[in-house]
């Protein structure tokens, strides 16, 4: 209200109360109200202020009053005000249809001395020869599509074996617990148990929070799970990515049986630089996004035998399959 309305408002209130208000005093409480009421608004809009420049992704207003800690109808209010005047200045934006839901602005964005920028590529070992055919630079993430039963846990365990030496490796896995893992790599008759280094742990969500981000950090995901909302799937991998630092990720996720591409479709090709897909006995590049050996490997075939479930034997090279005819 305006300052005359709430003279007048008042001077009704102090008329009515038994003994009468001092009208005498009406204006200093006023301005004590108004004093105390500035105050509190101030502080909250620094309260608000400060919350959202320490927030990433999307928030809800209800985010706030609950990191705030407010709970009285008028400092939800002045949250409230607070957020619309700071999407009006352009530094939160609106997220969705959703009333109440904010995105901050990151317009930090500095640019990068490319023309000195390292262009080494890692030292991996992957399995059906790849690593023989292709580069694989620093903070990639590797994609193994399986359908059931296709081998994507015994192609994850090959790749933990075969670089525990070179590489500092941790191995996340949504289905195993120890006992089950410790099982699983017993079965490779050159591996000694005793002396293996990779690091294990029962994981199943937010890789992205977990992941090693060394140059020599190598994080094997066994597997990405998600039953529903497989559109998601592109997301988390994007989360995996901008947290990956130097390290590699290599990822297994699922899929139906002769499908291309996971669970996801076509958006789970977006961020890894190699997605290769596995049904029984074949595995076939669906994609791969940099420097090569000899002719491009995108759409080529690799036939294979898996042996107690974690041996995999060679059954034919790579190669492109013939065209397919039609009846």
């Amino acid at each position: 209200m305006g300052d005359t309305n709430i003279l007048k408002y008042m001077l009704f209130f102090a008329s009515h109360c038994d003994p009468p208000f001092p009208e005498k005093e009406i204006l200093a409480k006023i301005e004590s109200a108004k004093n105390r009421s500035s105050k509190a608004d101030f502080n909250i809009s620094e309260e608000v202020r400060d919350f959202v420049v320490t927030s990433s992704g999307y928030f809800l207003t209800s985010d706030a009053f609950n990191r705030l800690q407010v709970t009285s109808r008028s400092e939800k209010k002045a949250v409230v005000q607070e957020l619309l005047r700071l999407h009006k200045k352009g530094v939160v934006e609106r997220h969705g249809t959703k009333n109440g839901c904010y995105r901050r602005i990151e317009s930090d964005c500095e640019a990068e001395d490319w023309q000195n920028a390292c262009t080494d590529t890692v030292n991996i070992w992957l399995p059906f020869g790849l690593n023989e055919m292709i580069e694989i630079p620093p903070g990639s993430i590797i994609l193994f599509a399986g359908s059931q039963d296709a081998g994507k846990s015994a192609v994850q365990m090959n790749i933990a074996k075969e670089n525990r030496r070179a590489w500092a490796v941790h191995y996340f896995s949504s289905e195993l617990n120890a006992g089950a893992f410790k099982n699983r790599m017993s079965k490779f008759p050159d591996l000694p148990i005793d002396q293996c280094k990779i690091n294990f742990y029962p994981h199943s969500s937010n890789f992205h929070d977990v992941l090693k981000t060394g140059k020599n950090d190598l994080n094997i995901i066994d597997y990405l799970e998600i039953h529903d909302n497989f559109y998601k799937v592109s997301e988390y991998l994007a989360q995996i990515h901008k947290k990956l630092g130097d390290a590699i990720c290599v990822v297994a996720l699922q899929k139906d049986p002769q499908a291309l591409y996971g669970r996801g479709g076509s958006f789970t090709q977006e961020k890894p630089i190699l997605s290769v897909a596995l049904d029984y006995g074949k595995a076939t590049i669906s994609k791969f996004k940099g420097e090569f050996k000899g002719e491009n490997p995108r759409g080529k075939e690799y036939h294979f035998k898996l042996v107690d479930g974690c041996r995999i034997v060679k059954g034919s090279g790579w190669h492109r399959p013939p065209p397919k005819t039609k009846n």
